[in-house]
């Protein structure tokens, strides 16, 4: 298929922006001789220890990107984006193409690969070390406070106990009457009989 060549993305598109990208492939082709070019994430990519920069061509304008944007230098403040590395030029015509400028930025994007690596690697590494990181173990003064939230429950429950203890009537004591008393009440006592002297017959 010829849209899945970089010759074959230029030719589909029309007007000034199928000159553009094809100026832009010659350019980077001059700047960095050892780059590869590839169709990757539906765009050209240009490739030297890992991709460095790219073109994309939308219905109005067409972008000339950097993966390490963030850190190439830029004088004239052309670069544009707001994330962690990626920059890109905006380009709305062919007078926006600056060979002289975009050469210098191209080896510069070549040098911070040569130096770093592959930047899509280095974010998964990035990523990779970030999930793999143990999860932090309880400093001392978290320890502190749970021994201390613990005890102080404890204390709060302990209470707590107390004031229904005291709240709660008191049994009374009955006391247990003695057998012997309760013996006494029961039965009377009976009067002894006298005894009778009998008389002797003469």
């Amino acid at each position: 298929m010829a849209g899945r060549t970089v010759a074959g993305y230029a030719n589909k598109l029309s007007g000034w922006r199928r000159d553009a990208v094809k100026r832009l492939v010659a350019l980077v082709g001059k700047a960095a001789p050892g780059a590869v070019s590839s169709i990757k994430w539906s765009q050209p990519v240009f490739e030297l220890d890992g991709p460095f920069c790219y073109v994309r061509a939308f219905p109005k304008h067409v972008n000339f990107g950097f993966w390490r944007g963030a850190e190439l230098p830029d004088p004239k403040q052309r670069l544009s984006g707001t994330g962690g590395k990626m920059r890109h030029i905006r380009l709305s015509s062919l007078d926006d193409i600056d060979e002289r400028a975009f050469r210098a930025l191209v080896k510069a994007a070549v040098a911070l690969n040569q130096r770093l690596g592959d930047p899509t690697k280095a974010a998964t590494k990035a990523a990779t070390k970030a999930a793999k990181k143990p999860t932090k173990k309880p400093t001392k003064k978290r320890v502190t406070e749970k021994v201390t939230k613990k005890a102080t429950k404890k204390r709060v429950a302990k209470k707590v106990t107390k004031k229904a203890t005291k709240s709660r009537p008191a049994k009374k004591v009955t006391k247990k009457k003695p057998a012997q008393k309760a013996t006494k009440k029961a039965t009377k006592k009976v009067p002894r009989k006298r005894a009778t002297k009998t008389r002797r017959r003469s």
